[in-house]
């Protein structure tokens, strides 16, 4: 206990500059229950949680670099799983504590179950921002496969080469158009609950 007393208060001395770079370059040394002093130092504070996140995975990866190339396969597979399970999770209106508790029935660490549910908002968010940026290319390939089109069907010689290819950028814009924007509207959906949760959670401590 004095131990973590010491810990405790070493942190809280810390600017958030130097935590900040104290968990990215130092906390893959400390102990179990000193990395649990410095994430909740790090919520007080209100300072980004994804750092934690990309240590774990680069743990998770560095762990799986000992591995086969089938097991590393399988490893970064299952990460992968996990994530999209804690989101559809969520999409359907599960609480954090609902999650964390079928995460840790999947065999899911403590630690890493915390920093999944901590992380879930701001890795919802990024991923919303990547896919406004696939839409966008879905517009431009749509607008310029239709345009092609249109040029091609206006000459009289048409040229098949410049068929196909509209017709490819076409069909290719729009199907991705459909499957960014159902994408978009599923991480939208859990960002929506996750700022309901965190409201209905505030007012409970107001």
């Amino acid at each position: 206990m004095i131990a973590a007393k010491i810990v405790k208060e070493q942190y809280e001395r810390m600017t958030d500059e130097a935590l900040v770079r104290f968990t990215v370059n130092e906390s893959h040394k400390i102990t179990s229950e000193s990395f649990q002093l410095l994430r909740t130092e790090l919520i007080i504070r209100n300072l980004d949680l994804s750092i934690l996140e990309t240590l774990q995975t680069e743990k998770e990866l560095k762990e799986a670099n000992k591995l086969s190339e089938f097991e590393k396969s399988t490893a970064l597979g299952f990460i992968e799983t996990v994530w999209q399970f804690a989101f559809d999770e969520k999409e359907i209106g599960k609480s954090d504590e609902e999650i964390y508790k079928a995460l840790l029935r999947k065999n899911i660490s403590d630690q890493y179950a915390q920093m999944i549910i901590f992380s879930l908002e701001q890795k919802a968010k990024d991923l919303v921002d990547s896919l406004k940026s696939d839409i966008l290319i879905g517009w431009l390939l749509t607008i310029g496969g239709a345009l092609l089109l249109l040029f091609t069907l206006n000459v009289e010689e048409i040229r098949v080469i410049f068929l196909i290819w509209s017709s490819i950028m076409l069909v290719g814009g729009i199907g991705r158009l459909a499957e960014n924007n159902a994408k978009m509207r599923k991480f939208q959906t859990i960002i929506n609950n996750i700022e309901a949760e965190n409201d209905f959670q505030n007012k409970l401590y107001q």
